[in-house]
């Protein structure tokens, strides 16, 4: 049995945060000063994200985003990708800032990560600074080219244009 949205689409994808919006190594101005605040929930367990994962699948959702706040700072990331991807999804993907990825890439590859979205704002390290709070522009480069390195394909660049900013 699938499941239908109002206008009668299959829906077959899924968004599964692994932590709360707060739960980032970045301030974006966009993001932090829209009034997100630091939560004290409990997360997922790696276990209780693979039993949602195989409830959606009997449904027919059969791709896996996961989000964040920001995903990479989850110790147990790793698990996480190789329990949804033992479920028989077609594809896991991952949405970053970036910052954590480099060293972790063809580990998450090899569990069973398919493809990345990466946050790049700004190509300029100050414009980079400014928005994001952190001076991390290098990282996050590195982390778009190991994950081309581990065919983490496609890599999906996602940047916020702000006005007199980054346009």
């Amino acid at each position: 049995m699938a499941i239908v949205d109002p206008f009668g689409r299959t829906v077959t994808q899924a968004r599964i945060s692994l932590n709360g919006s707060a739960m980032c190594n970045f301030r974006c101005n966009f993001c932090h000063k829209e009034g997100i605040e630091e939560s004290n929930g409990s997360l997922l367990t790696p276990e209780e994200i693979e039993r949602i994962t195989r409830i959606m699948s009997l449904f027919g959702v059969d791709r896996i985003k996961l989000t964040g706040g920001e995903p990479m700072l989850r110790r147990d990331l790793v698990e996480i990708v190789d329990r949804i991807s033992r479920v028989g999804v077609k594809e896991v993907s991952l949405t970053t800032n970036g910052t954590n990825l480099a060293p972790s890439a063809r580990k998450l590859k090899a569990r069973g990560l398919n493809r990345v979205n990466i946050s790049l704002h700004s190509l300029s390290r100050e414009r980079f600074k400014l928005i994001t709070g952190v001076d991390r522009l290098r990282e996050t480069l590195k982390a778009i080219s190991a994950s081309i390195d581990a065919e983490l394909l496609p890599v999906k660049i996602n940047t916020t244009l702000l006005r007199g900013v980054n346009e």
